[in-house]
């Protein structure tokens, strides 16, 4: 670099430093991959069509041309023209993918800048096989000559083939001028059932900690029910605003290739809002269209817990507090997913010794006293995390979500552990908000709530319109002043290959699926395929919240208008489905998926693939 460059260079880091408020922080000006990447038709802020690649266990969007060393050989350099702000940085990440065993290899990435026929070189970094940063991606900031700026781009890898080299595509940045929005932190406790935490009346001390804080600072939904019984159809319908059927192929995924709607994610990163994810791996993955909307999409795929049975929500959750760090003074879309609710029901001490099981348990009571062990666990990690938020002085400007995905059975009809059973132990799941200043503290309201309306209420609280095909209510106004909410109807869809007992063989095997439910306060209607055709099902749950007094026979006649629904669901959802999809489908089943030996041993470890069919359930 001449004197005249890196002249240049360090008077635009001392102006950085001089104009950056650390109050106001910094805004988002532009991605460049939506300048590159945007597709019509499509909805509006779709990320679906961006190129993705993994380093490490994180995918980004990338610069499609700069992939180097692979089999197309050396990179075309990439360039792009833009518009850049006073006192602009630019952000970009750089890294090695798919390296030959036993290979030593050089990636060298460059990026340079040309405004006003004058050239700066930006970056120009050499990254060796033997360093421990060429496992993941490398971020870089570095100031920017401000007006028409035209960006160069170019990856090597040295001996060609070695490895190959990707360039995420860009980020441009500048002082905000005006307080950061309210950031948003959503967490997933997958497989937590709302009946097991004292703030919905278990008598267990199994969640202190959230029982404490959310009833002197938060919201609790009384009554929140997932649109699906297993991780994915549960997620599709909290990140994606959409009934599971309308957006899932075989209930296998967020229809990835296809554009359907515009996730929570995707609308957040629309206006301004950095996103992440850090999940788990197993079965919400990147790949089955999880990642759409998500600047960096992290799935946590150590195998540890099988060994130590200590689960992996201390490692998920200090990879997203280490995101978070680094975009304090940003607005920040944190979504946190973990397994450690799930089966087999990890825990650590001095959690392991609580809630011991009698001699004689029967495998459901064991069960279930491993279950409360997990929650605890998960329960003090929770508090952490929050904890943290306090910390770092971003109470204020937070709203906190915890959720989960769906619940779990321990054969109170039958069966165990979750998927094929529509039963409020599997659909009913905890709702939990938290936002100072707007939303009110130590309060509790009825419901009923869904999954599915998480997106268009994210959305309403931050003043945002929700992505126009979104499916769900806002809650807005019911969650701040208890307004009403109309009644409707809550459907849900309960699909797996086979159906686990706690006798015999561990199979049920009458049974067929899917099992549909709808739930209209406060009663809910079940269709159950048999092999005659389909058992009906009717509980009133608010005079029978265990669901043990089937009154269809009794009553059925007075629900033929629901009935009625329940039976046109599946169709009605494929025709919204066609018309959103056009005359295409999108397959997302899992057995075409990549898996890579950790998703594998997870599923396996996590109970998802029949050791002896080796089917995905």
């Amino acid at each position: 670099m001449t004197l005249y460059r890196l002249a240049a260079v360090a008077c635009l880091v001392v102006v950085a430093a001089a104009c950056s408020d650390p109050a106001r922080g910094r805004r988002l000006v532009l991605r460049v991959a939506d300048q590159l990447y945007a597709r019509q038709p499509g909805p509006r802020f779709s990320t679906h069509g961006h190129p993705r690649e993994v380093v490490g266990s994180t995918a980004r969007t990338v610069l499609a041309d700069t992939a180097a060393g692979g089999a197309a050989g050396p990179t075309k350099q990439h360039s792009v023209t833009v518009a850049i702000p006073a006192d602009g940085r630019l952000e970009l990440a750089y890294g090695v993918a798919g390296a030959r065993p036993d290979t030593d290899f050089t990636a060298r990435f460059r990026v340079s800048a040309e405004a006003g026929g004058r050239a700066w070189e930006l970056v120009n970094d050499p990254v060796r096989s033997s360093e421990q940063r060429a496992a993941e991606w490398i971020e870089r900031t570095v100031p920017v000559p401000t007006g028409e700026v035209t960006l160069r781009f170019d990856a090597t890898v040295d001996p060609p083939g070695a490895a190959t080299a990707h360039l995420a595509a860009p980020l441009v940045t500048a002082p905000a001028t005006s307080a950061p929005p309210r950031n948003v932190l959503l967490i997933s406790l997958d497989t937590l059932r709302a009946r097991q935490l004292g703030l919905y009346g278990y008598a267990r001390d199994t969640t202190p900690h959230l029982d404490r804080e959310f009833s002197q600072s938060g919201v609790i939904v009384e009554r929140a029910y997932t649109q699906g019984t297993n991780t994915i159809l549960g997620h599709v319908a909290m990140l994606g605003g959409m009934l599971p059927s309308t957006v899932v192929d075989e209930e296998r995924g967020l229809a990835p290739h296809a554009p359907v709607a515009a996730t929570l994610a995707e609308n957040l990163r629309a206006n301004g809002y950095r996103t992440a994810a850090f999940t788990e791996n197993a079965l919400l993955v990147g790949h089955a269209g999880f990642r759409r909307g998500f600047d960096v999409y992290d799935e946590n795929k150590e195998l540890d817990f099988k060994q130590t049975g200590a689960g992996l929500i201390r490692e998920t959750f200090d990879r997203g507090l280490r995101w978070l760090a680094s975009h304090r003074d940003e607005p920040t879309f944190l979504f946190l997913h973990t397994y450690q609710v799930h089966h087999p029901y990890f825990t650590v001490a001095p959690f392991d010794a609580r809630f011991p099981s009698p001699p004689d348990a029967d495998m459901a009571t064991r069960e279930r006293d491993a279950y409360d062990r997990s929650l605890a666990h998960t329960d003090a990690e929770v508090r952490r995390l929050l904890d943290r938020i306090d910390e770092w002085g971003l109470t204020e400007r937070t709203l906190v979500i915890v959720t989960s995905d769906h619940g779990e059975e321990f054969g109170e009809h039958g069966r165990r552990y979750h998927g094929p059973t529509a039963h409020d132990e599997v659909l009913r799941v905890p709702l939990l908000l938290r936002a100072p200043g707007l939303l009110p503290a130590g309060v509790r309201r009825s419901g009923p709530a869904a999954l599915v309306d998480l997106a268009a209420t994210v959305s309403d609280l931050l003043g945002l319109e929700a992505p126009e095909e979104t499916q769900g209510l806002s809650l807005a106004g019911h969650l701040i002043d208890g307004s009403p909410l109309p009644a409707r109807s809550l459907f849900h869809e309960a699909r797996a290959p086979f159906a686990l007992t706690y006798d015999g063989n561990g199979k049920d095997p009458t049974w067929i699926t899917p099992t549909l439910a709808v739930t209209r306060w406060p009663w809910r209607l079940l269709r159950v395929r048999t092999n005659t055709g389909p058992r009906y099902e009717l509980y009133h749950l608010e005079d029978d919240p265990g669901e043990v007094d089937d009154r269809y026979r009794r009553d059925g006649q007075d629900f033929e208008d629901l009935r009625a629904q329940l039976d046109g669901y599946e169709a009605s959802a494929l025709n919204l489905r066609r018309s959103l999809l056009g005359a295409t489908r999108s397959r997302t089943d899992p057995s075409a998926l990549p898996l890579d030996p950790s998703r594998l041993e997870k599923l396996r470890a996590l109970g998802y693939l029949d050791d002896q069919e080796d089917g995905l359930r």
